[in-house]
């Protein structure tokens, strides 16, 4: 609204309209959604697959950087959105335009949730065997748990 007052309705016209969010021509929400959430099921698997060999995951941190740097080049333009929810929940409320609003806010919570489904289920067979355990102090190999 302070924009509006300064700058008047140049701020109000499609192209910057409160800088809301909006997807490229062609793509429809339900295809914003899938991207977006394979996308977040993606890094959510990367982190998984870091956390759980810990000898690789001092390299989390740059691949983070480049999964997110890939996601937002190329699919930034695309589905018109940002990794923020709450920067596309501003410019929306701003703009009076919701429309595109439940796409950016469930897409980012189901791509994680989906993830961790998807690594649980990834990892039931390395936690289906019994740990390697040792007896404190012996050395000797402990017998695997029932």
């Amino acid at each position: 609204m302070l924009a509006r007052l300064v700058w008047g309705d140049a701020v109000s016209v499609p192209p910057v309209d409160f800088a809301v969010v909006r997807r490229a021509t062609g793509w429809s929400d339900v295809t914003v959604f899938s991207v977006k959430a394979a996308c977040l099921v993606a890094v959510t698997l990367l982190i998984g697959l870091f956390l759980a060999h810990p000898a690789a995951s001092r390299h989390l941190p740059r691949t983070l950087a480049a999964a997110t740097a890939v996601m937002v080049v190329l699919l930034g333009p695309l589905g018109g959105g940002s990794a923020k929810p709450a920067r596309q929940f501003g410019s929306a409320l701003l703009s009076n335009d919701p429309s595109h609003l439940v796409v950016h806010r469930t897409a980012p919570l189901a791509g994680p949730v989906l993830g961790a489904v998807v690594h649980r289920l990834l990892r039931r067979d390395a936690m289906a065997r019994p740990p390697l355990t040792y007896h404190l102090g012996s050395g000797r190999e402990a017998a695997p748990q029932p």
